[in-house]
């Protein structure tokens, strides 16, 4: 049986079921005690095991290939045995395997040399790599010297360089070390083989390693000379500095490679002078703290862990202090970066953090008595002065409310208010009972008898802020109950009081952010909820309902509550297309798009059904236009709203006023009739609608280059908010209108103070004024241009990123821009990395690893993506532009009924949209089977096939359908997101542009690919 077993066959199998390495060392060592000695002979090791597929023309190949590599590199490293019999046996390799092998193990020692036994590691260097180096080279001749035998002590320079820049521990600096003895020889045969660029190279790596005395030796040997007394190493050959990045002309894929390692070693973070890395470090925190609070991922458990291990120099890794100080100082930069702005939700989750989470953290970091959290604070606060002052108020409140500092230390901070955060402590230690408290006010009343504000919900709710802001179990106990409450008011079908409990959480931003803020399931968890209410909830009601409209105006509210929440945390559902979704349609196509993907006009080829259609629709459509505009009509019947449902009413009321606008600014109807319509969006069940209306006017006044005191769109805007900002402020209608405001506020004042002549018009001014007291919020900050003189963006945020400093470009601008255009920000990449060959600019090299730990930072969020990327980085890159097949061009608008106004009543909601597909080129579809196998966390994936289809711009269920079996829309959006976050990243967007890389860039591309794996092995998830 001894001789039908096969080590090709077990190579293979091996391979081809990815064993774990653990395993295939497990069954080498079973293979090899069947063996005659107990050992596999040199011969069969080579032929059989070390050999590589020669075949590689398919990625099918390369990734065997790549696999069985990683197999038998592990198992070299598994044992003495196996790593001298590696070693001894690679040189029989051909010279192309031998680069091959050489470029592997030297990427796997740089990035995991710390999970192999340190013995191994130290014999590997100090022996067995010496010998293969030895007896290689000295065969090799310079008159015969042929250019695979080049590359091969390419790579053997590289892997040297590597030992010395990450692996001097293992070397003992003395005279008789065996490794510096190999270094002297070596440097005598590049010197002999006439390789002078990589004798420069070596020579620069070694002069931190030699002695005295083998540095003399060099000198009297005239191998090099001694420059001014300083250790500037120069070869006799003089071709070049030691400076000088390694040039090695494109000779082949094995020569490429070597290439891009040296362009990787150099632009290694390591090897920046310490200001630089400090820039470095810094500025990659602060892109980590904004995706952490933007993401909603500061609550996981390895957070402190994660920041060690990605953000802090390897030397100050193990020093507490050290990392609690950079930690803080941190979120103080990003927070003095974020002040221009308006608040927005990044801003408020990175104040709560800092005041309801940090002290827990700091309080789990092991400092000693000596260097404790109050010495952290104090240093921090004496190096930085003008930190917000405010922030450091809340702060150091914090600290002392989670014992992390005593009141005792208080006086230290001299600079605060001492007084007042004693007295602001005291309401902390008041019991809150939060549950008891939604019971008497919502869930234990009448509603027929109790109105909102006799039940002191509101108030309730309003008043809450003070007594959360630092208490972490206070407000995970209030984000709990509020989840609860919400399911069994579902449940319980409970329309009336969770319509007030919306209206009161859609009043109050501030609380509806600390609910997020700790949801697990970040706003997603209530939003989801929300989103399925509406969707499967018809709002049905009887014929002689008289309390319709309030049941009208709960559909109402809920959407008003969806809005807030995608506009307030900046959830974007453009690129989703749900069926029979009535929420997402409505956003999309009526509260963004604006209906713009709607018309009046009917097909030519119009069949019956869709003439018949078609004139319903106009009679209906005449029906509300002359019960809201006509005064010789009785107005706005009862029967005549519930003739349609309200989602319908919803969508039809947008369409009659843009229309009718339309119509006043042509002088077809007067202002009076216009006004008279007006006043009907003033009843309780339509306010919500005027949030459509409201954003489609901002964009007509967006258009005009002057603001007049007469213009239709500012005075329509006007009449709105005020006829809906007189009544009482606990009115149900003023509070619905509120939500409007809290959603479209912002935006209204920004629009009309970008005009010059805002202040000296009359409306506008009001418009202003009733905003603002009815947000109290006296300071919005009106959004400028970011481009106030002419100016090169890409290099201007460089500028900024590397200097630390915001100058030209406020932080929100310089974040937004690299974030949201990951084309243009890959490209600008390129283009540095191609400029840095030439270069080997210190700033460039900043630049370069800043945008590539930003494109990681955004676009793995798990080890399922890591392992994911990592397999589709690893593919192998075209030689040049990649000619796809065009794709089957419209060259002319089809247009159908669902392009119709009357598609407004249809029963499915995804109405397509022609221009849209043509607009949206950039984002992409996956295929079916990948998207299943990446959301089943299988990370076996066919590189053969191509994964994207770019059809459309639009994420819909159908083209995923195979993984989509829920019924709810919220199920739906889960699965379509997470498509999102596959497709739509920086990580994609770059093999994309690789795939089809311009001939120039190929290198510069190849480069990037690398040093992006080199990262996302070095990432800690």
């Amino acid at each position: 049986m001894t001789d039908q077993i096969s080590l090709t066959k077990l190579i293979t199998k091996s391979t081809n079921q990815k064993v774990s390495p653990r395993s295939f060392i497990s069954l080498i060592d079973q293979f090899q005690s069947k063996q005659t000695n107990n050992k596999i002979d040199d011969q069969q090791y080579v032929s059989e095991l070390l050999e590589l597929n020669k075949i590689n023309t398919t990625v099918k190949h390369q990734r065997f290939n790549e696999y069985k590599i990683n197999l038998i590199l592990e198992l070299s490293l598994s044992s003495l045995l196996h790593c001298q019999q590696f070693w001894r046996c690679l040189g029989k390799l051909s010279d192309s395997m031998q680069i091959i092998y050489l470029s592997k193990v030297n990427k796997k020692l740089l990035h995991q040399y710390k999970k192999y036994d340190r013995e191994i590691i130290r014999t590997l260097i100090n022996q067995q790599f010496i010998q293969y180096c030895l007896d290689y080279l000295n065969k090799l001749h310079e008159r015969t010297l042929i250019e695979c035998q080049k590359l091969v002590v390419n790579q053997i320079i590289f892997f040297v360089g590597s030992i010395i820049d990450s692996f001097n521990k293992f070397l003992i600096l003395k005279e008789d070390n065996p490794f510096q003895n190999f270094v002297i020889k070596l440097i005598t045969i590049l010197k002999n083989l006439k390789l002078g660029r990589l004798l420069s190279f070596l020579l620069l790596k070694t002069k931190s390693i030699l002695t005295s005395g083998q540095i003399d030796h060099l000198i009297h040997s005239k191998i090099i000379k001694h420059e001014k007394d300083s250790f500037n190493f120069h070869h006799s050959f003089g071709e070049g500095t030691p400076t000088s990045p390694l040039k090695i002309e494109d000779g082949g894929e094995g020569e490429a490679e070597l290439c891009t390692s040296s362009y990787l070693l150099s632009l290694s973070i390591n090897n920046l002078a310490e200001e630089k890395q400090e820039t470095y470090f810094i500025t990659k925190r602060c892109f980590w703290f904004l995706k952490l609070m933007r993401e909603f991922q500061f609550d996981r458990l390895d957070l402190l862990n994660s920041f060690i291990i990605n953000l802090m120099p390897l030397s100050k890794q193990k020093n507490m202090y050290f990392v609690a100080y950079e930690f803080i100082k941190s979120l103080f930069i990003v927070w003095d970066l974020l002040q221009s702005q308006n608040e927005s939700f990044v801003k408020f989750n990175l104040h709560n953090f800092i005041i309801t989470r940090v002290p827990i953290l700091l309080s789990n970091l092991k400092l000693n008595e000596e260097e404790n959290v109050e010495k952290v604070v104090l240093d921090l606060f004496e190096a930085y002065p003008n930190a917000n002052h405010d922030l450091k108020h809340q702060f150091v409140k914090s600290l002392i409310f989670h014992k992390c500092i005593t009141t005792q230390s208080l006086p230290k901070f001299s600079d605060l208010n001492q007084q007042s955060i004693m007295h602001e402590l005291q309401s902390h230690t008041q019991e809150l009972n939060l549950r008891q408290k939604f019971n008497e006010k919502l869930l234990n009343i009448n509603t027929e008898f109790t109105s909102l504000e006799e039940s002191g919900l509101i108030q309730f709710i309003n008043s809450l802020q003070i007594s959360l802001e630092i208490s972490y179990k206070r407000q995970q106990d209030l984000s709990t109950i509020i989840l609860e409450i919400i399911d069994d008011l579902l449940i319980a079908k409970d329309h009336e009081k969770l319509n007030r409990l919306l209206l009161c959480l859609s009043n109050d931003v501030n609380i509806l952010r600390i609910i997020v803020f700790n949801t697990k399931n970040t706003p997603f968890a209530i939003l989801y909820k929300i989103i399925d209410f509406v969707d499967s909830e018809q709002f049905n009601i009887d014929d002689d309902d008289e309390n319709f409209q309030d049941v009208y105006s709960y559909c109402g509210v809920a959407i008003l509550s969806i809005i807030l929440i995608v506009e307030t945390f900046e959830i974007d559902l453009s690129k989703i297309s749900i069926q029979n979704s009535f929420v997402i349609d409505y956003i999309n196509n009526f509260y963004w798009r604006l209906c713009d993907n709607l018309t009046t006009q009917t097909p030519a080829n119009n069949d019956e059904e869709g003439t018949i259609i078609a004139v319903n629709y106009n009679n209906l459509l005449t029906e509300w236009i002359n019960a809201l505009f006509d005064d010789n009509n009785e107005g706005l019947s009862d029967e005549l709203i519930k003739s349609i449902n309200i989602k319908q009413i919803y969508k039809l009321i947008p369409i009659v006023y843009q229309q009718a606008i339309i119509a006043a600014n042509f002088n077809k109807i007067d202002f009076n009739i216009l006004n008279n319509g007006l006043d009907y969006l003033s009843q309780v069940f339509l306010i919500p609608s005027t949030i459509s209306l409201i954003n489609w006017l901002l964009r007509e006044i967006k258009l005009l280059t002057r603001l007049d005191v007469d213009n239709l769109q500012l005075k329509v805007l006007a009449e709105i908010i005020k006829s809906n900002t007189s009544g009482d402020s606990q009115d149900i209608s003023t509070l619905i209108f509120k939500i409007v405001l809290n959603i479209t506020g912002e935006k209204i004042i920004t629009t009309l103070k970008k005009f010059k002549e805002w202040s000296i018009n009359q409306t506008a001014s009001e418009i202003i004024q009733i905003i603002n007291n009815s947000l109290k919020k006296d300071n919005i900050i009106p959004t400028t241009s970011a481009f106030e003189k002419d100016m090169n963006v890409n290099e201007t945020i460089k500028s900024q990123i590397i200097s630390k400093q915001i100058t030209d470009l406020d932080a929100q601008f310089v974040h937004n821009y690299i974030t949201h255009q990951p084309d243009i920000t890959i490209n600008h990449l390129l283009q540095e990395i191609y400029a840095f060959q030439k270069s080997n600019n210190e700033e460039a090299k900043v630049f370069i690893n800043l945008m590539i730990s930003i494109m990681i930072l955004y676009s793995i969020d798990s080890i399922n993506d890591k392992e994911y990327w990592k397999s589709n980085l690893n593919t192998k890159i075209p030689p040049g532009i990649i000619v796809k097949p065009a794709s089957e061009e419209v060259n002319q608008f089809q247009l159908s009924m669902d392009c119709h106004y009357s598609s407004i009543f249809s029963d499915t909601s995804d109405l397509p949209d022609n221009n849209n597909h043509n607009n949206n080129k950039n984002q992409s579809t996956e295929n079916e089977n990948d998207m299943n196998q990446f959301l089943k966390g299988d990370d076996e994936v066919d590189e053969d096939e191509d994964m994207m289809d770019d059809d459309d711009g639009l994420f819909s269920e159908s083209k995923i359908n195979k993984t989509i079996s829920s019924t709810t829309t919220s199920e739906k959006l889960k699965q379509l997101t997470q498509a999102i976050h596959v497709n739509v990243n920086f990580l994609q967007e770059f093999r994309s542009i690789r795939d089809g890389i311009n001939p120039i860039f190929h290198r510069s591309a190849r480069i990037l690919n690398d040093k992006l794996l080199d990262e996302l092995n070095n990432l800690h998830i």
